[in-house]
């Protein structure tokens, strides 16, 4: 079975001008499009649903029994150290949506033979795939403009 996880709301205090609360409390609900942190850290395989725009920093760090991610057309950027220490992660397809692959992202993914980056990144940071030992290729659609 593919874990997967809903688009978490929380409810934030609406301010006034001045910064605090009104005389009655109100809430908006606000959903998270962020992940920042997965909850169940022993996932073999995790599906992100659409709506999320940014895989945090560290958000995957240490699943190191993670084998496979299904990352949707919503991602636009993947931060720094997000998959660091994914030791089991097999394959990555980066979908064109993403624009910005932060430093050391796949740090470590000792089991990664494949990734594919499809579309234009404006910028993948330094050490993104050091400790790859298994890395086999990597195909890029269309070059990077800034690579670290």
């Amino acid at each position: 079975m593919v874990g997967s996880f809903p688009l978490p709301r929380v409810k934030e205090p609406v301010f006034n001008r001045r910064g605090n609360l009104p005389e009655e409390e109100k809430t908006v609900e606000k959903v998270l499009t962020s992940i920042d942190q997965i909850a169940d850290r022993h996932q073999r395989e995790v599906v992100i649903p659409d709506g999320y725009t940014v895989i945090g920093a560290g958000a995957f760090a240490g699943c190191d029994r993670l084998e496979i991610v299904v990352i949707p057309h919503t991602i636009t950027k993947i931060e720094p150290w997000a998959f660091s220490g994914c030791s089991s992660l097999l394959y990555i397809v980066i979908p064109e949506s993403v624009t910005e692959i932060g430093e050391g992202a796949f740090h470590g993914c000792k089991a990664l033979v494949d990734v594919v980056i499809s579309g234009s990144i404006d910028k993948i940071g330094r050490a993104v795939f050091r400790e790859c030992t298994s890395l086999e290729m990597v195909s890029i659609t269309d070059s990077p403009q800034q690579a670290g």
